[in-house]
């Protein structure tokens, strides 16, 4: 049965699912102000995991190379934010 937009009960799981999963993938903690790390999914299985780094919600920098797992994405991305916090990273 669909709710009053004409939208089914399985949408708004998939889009909520996916919702949760986008908010999952951003990290805006306390400690990296002004920057948050956004990591990049594959488009497409197999392929590789990339990061975008924003400051102040504007786009800094993204990752040049790709990544196997969203994991080394994460820890590539910080370590970048981290030169970025101490001066190092500035271009």
């Amino acid at each position: 049965m669909a709710d009053s937009r004409g939208y089914r009960p399985q949408v708004w799981v998939a889009i909520e699912r996916s919702m949760e999963y986008m908010c999952r993938m951003i990290e805006t903690d306390s400690h990296l102000h002004p920057y948050s790390l956004e990591i990049l999914p594959p488009k497409v299985d197999g392929a590789s995991y990339q990061w975008a780094i924003r400051k102040n919600g504007k786009l800094a920098q993204r990752s040049d190379r790709s990544l196997p797992s969203e994991s080394k994405a994460r820890e590539n991305g910080l370590g970048q934010i981290e030169k970025l916090l101490s001066g190092m990273g500035d271009r």
